[in-house]
C-alpha cells in the first residue's frame, strides 16, 4: 500500500488543532526553539512547522481572518517578523512588504519586543515544571549548555515571582530538588548567588538563576580576549555569557535595554558584545 501523504497531513492537522480548530504558529507552541535553530529542520519542530505550513495552505487566505488567528496567539518574536507577515499576507512575499505590513502587525500586537518568553508562560501557566523534573542524571551545566533559552524562561519567571513574593507556593509544588541541583534552588529562592562552584556553564547556571539574567562579563573582570566561540570543553565566562545572549534576545531594542543595565563596557568590547547581540531582530 502507497503512503497516502496527504491523508497523513490531515490526521496530523487533526491531533495538533487546539479547542478553535488553530494549529498554533511556530513561535507560539516551541518558543524555546529561536527562529534561526536547527531545531526546525530537524525533530518535532520540523514536524510542527510541516503541520503548520499544510494548515495554513488550507486556511482562509482573508486578512481579516488571518490577523484574528495571529491575535488568539502569543506575539511575534521580531526574528519571526517575515513569517508572521507572510502569515497575514500569504498572497505576497515577505520581501515584497514595504514595511507598511510590519507596522500593522505591529500596531495590532502580532510583533513585539521580548514576547517569546509570553508563550512560554501561556505554554506553562502558573505552574510550570522544574529544570531538573524529568531529567534523569542532567545537571545544571547541561541543561544550560543544551537548553539555555528554557532555562531562561525558567529563571526569569521565578525571579518575577520571587519579586512579586509568590515564587515559594511553586517551590513548595515542586518539591526538593536532586543534591546536584542544590545550589541552582538556593539561588532561586534566595535570588542571591554566594557560592559559585565548579564549571562554568555550572556558575552560569547558577548565576541565572539568582538574577534572571547574566553579569556582563566585563563586570566579572574578564577580558574580549576570553570570547573564543568555544562552546564544549574548557570554556571561558564570556563564552558562556555569549551562547547565553544568543538564545536570550530575539530583538535590538531588549539587548540595548540589557546593556544599559550592565556597567559601561570598557574600551575594546564592541566587537564581542556585537557579535553577542541579535542578530535579525
Amino acid at each position: 500500500m502507497s503512503f497516502d501523504q496527504e491523508a497523513f497531513l490531515t490526521r496530523a492537522i487533526a491531533e495538533a488543532s487546539d479547542a478553535q480548530g488553530d494549529v498554533a504558529p511556530p513561535w507560539a507552541r516551541w518558543p524555546e526553539i529561536p527562529h534561526s535553530s536547527i531545531g526546525w529542520r530537524m525533530g518535532y519542530g520540523e514536524s510542527w512547522a510541516e503541520i503548520w505550513h499544510e494548515w495554513l495552505a488550507r486556511a482562509p487566505s482573508d486578512r481579516g481572518w488571518r490577523l484574528a488567528y495571529l491575535k488568539r496567539h502569543a506575539p511575534a518574536p521580531r526574528t519571526w517578523t517575515r513569517s508572521a507577515v507572510s502569515t497575514y499576507a500569504p498572497e505576497l512575499r515577505p520581501r515584497d512588504d514595504d514595511g507598511s505590513l510590519r507596522a500593522e502587525l505591529e500596531a495590532a500586537g502580532v510583533i513585539a519586543d521580548d514576547v517569546a518568553i509570553v508563550a512560554w508562560e501561556r505554554l506553562h501557566g502558573s505552574m510550570p515544571p522544574a529544570p531538573w523534573a524529568g531529567r534523569g542524571e542532567r545537571l545544571p551545566a547541561t541543561e544550560f549548555r543544551y537548553g539555555a533559552r528554557k532555562y531562561d524562561f525558567w529563571a526569569r519567571w521565578c525571579a518575577r515571582r520571587r519579586a512579586e513574593g509568590t515564587l515559594t507556593e511553586w517551590l513548595a509544588a515542586v518539591g526538593p530538588a536532586p543534591t546536584s541541583w542544590e545550589a541552582v534552588l538556593e539561588a532561586v529562592r534566595d535570588g542571591k548567588a554566594e557560592t559559585l562552584e565548579g564549571e562554568t556553564y555550572a556558575q552560569a547556571a547558577v548565576l541565572l538563576a539568582a538574577h534572571g539574567l547574566l553579569p556582563a562579563p566585563w563586570s566579572r573582570g574578564e577580558e574580549p580576549a576570553a570570547l573564543r566561540g568555544q562552546y564544549d570543553g574548557e570554556v571561558s565566562y564570556t563564552d558562556a555569557w555569549s551562547l547565553w545572549a544568543g538564545y536570550r534576545f530575539d530583538d535590538t531594542s531588549t539587548w540595548e535595554a540589557y546593556l544599559r543595565g550592565q556597567p559601561p563596557a570598557p574600551r575594546g568590547w564592541a566587537k564581542a558584545v556585537k557579535q553577542a547581540g541579535p542578530r535579525g531582530g
